[in-house]
């Protein structure tokens, strides 16, 4: 079933285009990368996804488009700078932050946090301040500081930015378990190689233009050609990191 449909999308900046007309579906629970050298325009698409820039063309979620503001509300984005989202003094106040800026209910707030304290292995270190925690554990309170908003979409922005490999791997576990419960996730990275495995579908943009969409144990050759890192030695089923 198909879940986000982007039609048209351009971004233009002082007379620049920095996205132009780049159109995708992304079916339910579906787990895509968007990769690209630096300067590729991933990042602007994640954060134009997310409505924090105003954007040309149409986004759609459910076959119903959204405006700025509803998209706001309805995806969650989790930036590459996690000291960005990490605003409560404890990991437990920064969990339930945004929940309570929604002014969700309180029991609701509640039983949710309890779940994902549980879930992301946190909860011997909800009365920890955030500033404490490993890069991989950090990431991980960013997403649930996510989820508990009950979002509709997961958009990540260079998850794996300066994790050490247990933290790589500990995310990628995480990931996955998200993938299984039925999250739907838009993932970018230049480090294709790290989940590109994972995903169903990799996305490639060039000088802000999709190059390639397709499977992604089919993209390989389509990222060697734009120059973005592979193991050349290793086949796609050797692309574990797990």
């Amino acid at each position: 079933m198909k879940l986000l449909d982007v039609e048209n999308l351009t971004l233009k900046k002082d007379k620049k285009t920095l996205l132009n007309n780049i159109s995708f579906s992304i079916e339910e629970k579906e787990m895509v990368l968007i990769a690209g050298k630096n300067g590729s325009g991933k990042s602007l698409l994640l954060k134009s996804l997310k409505g924090l820039e105003k954007v040309e063309g149409s986004v759609k979620f459910n076959g119903k488009e959204l405006k700025r503001g509803e998209r706001m509300r309805s995806f969650g984005l989790v930036f590459q700078e996690t000291s960005l989202q990490i605003v409560g003094s404890t990991v437990y106040e920064d969990l339930v932050f945004g929940a309570e800026n929604l002014k969700l209910d309180k029991s609701l707030i509640k039983e949710r946090a309890d779940y994902l304290l549980d879930k992301f292995e946190l909860r011997e270190l909800k009365d920890l301040s955030p500033r404490l925690l490993s890069g991989g554990e950090k990431r991980k309170l960013s997403i649930a500081g996510v989820l508990i908003m009950d979002i509709k979409l997961l958009l990540l922005d260079e998850p794996f930015a300066n994790l050490d490999y247990p933290s790589t791997r500990l995310l990628i576990e995480t990931l996955i378990k998200l993938k299984e419960e039925g999250i739907t996730t838009i993932i970018v990275s230049h480090e294709a190689e790290k989940f590109l495995k994972y995903t169903d579908r990799t996305i490639i943009l060039k000088n802000g233009q999709i190059v390639s969409n397709k499977a992604s144990k089919e993209s390989i050759e389509s990222l060697i050609e734009n120059d973005i890192y592979l193991p050349h030695d290793k086949k796609f089923e050797e692309l574990s990191w797990i």
